[in-house]
């Protein structure tokens, strides 16, 4: 359990390449895949995600990462993600969750070798997933969140919500929602008032976030957005395993830098 555990965290991590503390919530939702693009059926689609972030440090450097990763899900819920991490160093990743099959691969098309892993059963929270979903975190940004000790964490903000009504979001509807948090001077250590704004827009018919922004000054700005959406049922040969590769059963670790 403790080993896959750290195979799903290290995994997530590098398909995601946010900061750690989003890396955690989703690796929640399940192995890279984002945490919206839930497996529902009867909803195909496919489109192209698009993050950045940037991140200016006190003496003026700036820290930007730019990342696209390629997702698709069928009208039976499997759902497929690739993507190649930032930097020339970075190769791609392959993600393609079935619950059809109850199965998780793990691919990595350098080596031609793919990692199956179980799903996990249906538990009372999964349950629970399965029905009207949680607005989700924001693809990139922080939960609002601070340590306040060893293995304990304390909430620093009290969120304010703002509808931002309905709109046309790359030819689908989606609604907006801003939510503004004010951390007042010294819950922190900070000696001002930070403001972090998030907004999101979500929809109903793909269940799952397709633009999102998050600004935070200790952190700096992350945006999100689903674009090159299709409706249309993807190629059934995107959810397979390739019949070159070798299976191998939850024992492989991938590592986002290229062999020498």
């Amino acid at each position: 359990m403790k080993t896959t555990a750290l195979i799903l965290l290290a995994a997530c991590g590098m398909l995601r390449g946010q900061n750690v503390v989003y890396r955690q919530a989703g690796a929640i939702a399940g192995f890279g895949i984002p945490f919206g693009a839930r497996s529902i059926t009867g909803s195909p689609f496919s489109g192209t995600e698009q993050r950045h972030s940037l991140q200016v440090l006190g003496d003026g450097t700036r820290i930007e990462r730019n990342d696209t990763s390629q997702i698709s899900r069928d009208s039976e819920g499997r759902l497929r993600m690739e993507t190649v991490p930032a930097g020339s160093e970075g190769r791609a990743m392959v993600t393609i969750q079935d619950p059809v099959a109850g199965v998780t691969y793990l691919l990595d098309p350098a080596q031609k070798t793919a990692n199956k892993m179980p799903m996990p059963p249906a538990t009372p929270i999964a349950k629970a997933m399965a029905g009207p979903p949680p607005v989700p975190p924001p693809p990139g940004g922080p939960i609002f969140l601070s340590a306040s000790g060893a293995g304990s964490v304390s909430a620093v903000g009290v969120p304010a919500d703002e509808s931002l009504g309905a709109q046309s979001i790359n030819g689908v509807t989606a609604k907006g929602t801003r939510t503004t948090i004010d951390i007042p001077v010294g819950q922190i250590g900070n000696d001002r008032a930070i403001q972090v704004v998030n907004e999101r827009w979500y929809s109903d018919d793909l269940q799952m976030v397709v633009k999102s922004s998050n600004s935070d000054p200790r952190f700096g700005t992350t945006t999100y957005e689903l674009t090159n959406i299709n409706r249309a049922e993807p190629d059934s040969t995107l959810f397979q395993v390739p019949s070159d590769y070798t299976v191998k059963e939850g024992n492989a670790v991938f590592t986002t830098t290229q062999t020498k």
